[in-house]
């Protein structure tokens, strides 16, 4: 899935399977100041860690998307070649 690097806390949200905690993190992400309380509220609850790895996933999914979609060679993280050479 490519992903839009401002949905990224979206996506995250919905990826908590507790509702309540999902709710809570969902209402933190609208408005002025919303990274910050997103942020904020990860760390009160213990998913800093869980949201820097989904983070780095997501980022390295968009990264991919695009080399592929501009036809871009690259290296993936086993050190094999991939995409367009020549």
């Amino acid at each position: 899935m490519y992903l839009r690097r401002h949905l990224i806390p979206h996506y995250f949200c919905y990826s908590i399977a507790d509702d309540e905690m999902r709710s809570l993190l969902l209402d933190k992400i609208h408005g002025a100041g919303a990274f910050r309380r997103f942020k904020d509220a990860i760390h009160q609850f213990g998913l800093a860690e869980d949201w820097y790895r989904f983070r780095d996933r997501a980022l390295k999914e968009i990264a991919i998307g695009w080399l592929e979609t501009n036809h871009v060679a690259y290296t993936d993280d086993t050190g094999q070649p991939r995409g367009e050479r020549g």
